[in-house]
Formats: structure tokens, sequence, C-alpha cells
């Protein structure tokens, strides 16, 4: 009797190409999904650069409101009247609440006019994951 019951006793676990072909499987996984999440990384940083730009956009239009005598152009006579100064609008801009601290560094560094300012509201550029570089299209 102890015979039978040892002839009827399997092995538990997986064997060793089990494993193999999970770990197959999953690898495959990983490649692709890996190119979908870059993805969806430049589209939020794009979403976040958009959003950021039109509160920059928001302020300056306060901004002009509040200053008819030196207002914000977008076509600029001397540099100071086109250039968008982001400190001068957090601080006189409409009601201040403009924080410089939540502003993409894309915005502050790349975008000198409210041409290029206007093109981000529009959503008419593209940037890299890190939103570090900014390319505008037409």
């Amino acid at each position: 009797m102890t015979k039978n019951t040892c002839k009827n006793k399997k092995k538990k676990g997986f064997t060793l190409v089990e494993l193999i072909i999970v770990m197959a499987i999953l690898a495959i996984l990983a490649v692709i999904l890996v190119p979908m999440i870059g993805g969806y990384r430049e589209k939020a940083e794009k979403s976040n650069i958009e959003a950021s730009a039109k509160t920059v956009m928001d302020a300056v239009n306060a901004y002009n409101a509040d200053n008819t005598t030196a207002p914000i152009t977008s076509t600029a006579t001397t540099a100071v009247e086109g250039s968008v100064d982001l400190s001068v609008l957090s601080t006189t801009g409409g009601d201040g609440s403009l924080d410089l601290t939540k502003i993409p560094p894309a915005i502050t560094t790349q975008c000198t006019n409210l041409t290029q300012l206007q093109a981000l509201v529009n959503g008419n550029f593209t940037c890299d994951t890190s939103g570090s570089t900014i390319t505008y299209t037409n």
C-alpha cells in the first residue's frame, strides 16, 4: 500500500521550461509598454506647459489691464515692451498670485515674447519628456 501512495504523489512546483516561457512573455510585454510610457510622459509635460502658459497669459492680460500706459505687447518696439518679464508679473500682475516656482523652467527660459507665449497657450509646440526643450511649430 505504501508503494501506491508514493507513485500517486506528484512533485509540486514549476519546471524550468515553464519559468523561462513566463519570463519571455513578461519581457515581450515590457518591450511593448516602454515606448508607450515615454509618449504619455511627453503628453503630460506638454499639458503642464500649456496650463502654465495660460496662467502666464492671464497674468499678462491682468497686467495690461492695470497698466495701460506701459502694456506688454506682442509687437515690440523696444525690448522691454515685447518681452515677458515674469518677475514684473508676479509682483504687480493682477492680484499678484502668479507663483514663479510653479512655472516650468522652459517657459521662463525659452519663452521670450508674447507670440511664443501664445504659441504655448495654443499648443503649437513640442517638448521632450523633461520639458526643458521646447520647439515651436506652426
